[in-house]
């Protein structure tokens, strides 16, 4: 009988220890849960992916620009580019490769003849990268990187004079 009365004692003295780091588990579980609530109010709103088919529709729109332009100076027969057709192209560069770099991140690239790089489409309009490319070397725009490095005045020697 004295072992009965032993053994129901371990065995409420452990159900008191069960119902204690339970409840213990618990309440830090419910704090840990008010702290990501709290954190994601502090990040603000999600990132909102913006959809393929939607960035498809806007890359589109450039490109339909730039093919324009390559008609346009087809039938023109023109040799130059003006400084605002400059500008319209590296827009048109600068937000064809964002949209791409979306697309990517999206994991939803598709390739040829569906998605192109920026080069890929240039070699689809001949004129226009003809054109582009010779601004580009001719006279430096400050939009366009050159391949060529920039000149660079009198390089100064340990003297001080130049060498």
């Amino acid at each position: 009988m004295d072992t009965m009365i032993v053994f129901m004692g371990f065995v409420i003295l452990l159900s008191f220890l069960i119902v204690i780091v339970a409840n213990t588990t618990n309440q830090q579980s419910q704090q840990l849960q008010a702290i990501y609530r709290r954190l994601r109010q502090l990040d603000g709103p999600a990132y909102v992916v913006e959809a393929p088919e939607e960035l498809r529709k806007d890359r589109a729109a450039y490109l339909d620009r730039l093919t324009m332009l390559e008609i346009d100076l087809n039938q023109q027969g023109r040799t130059s580019l003006t400084e605002d057709e400059i500008s319209k192209i590296e827009l048109a560069r600068f937000s064809i490769k964002g949209f791409n770099d979306k697309i990517v991140a999206a994991k939803d690239w598709m390739g040829a003849p569906f998605d192109l790089e920026w080069v890929e489409f240039l070699d689809r309009v001949p004129t226009l990268k003809r054109l582009y490319l010779l601004a580009a070397t001719d006279h430096p725009h400050p939009n366009i990187v050159s391949a060529a490095p920039p000149q660079s005045a009198a390089i100064s020697g340990p003297e001080g004079g130049q060498s």
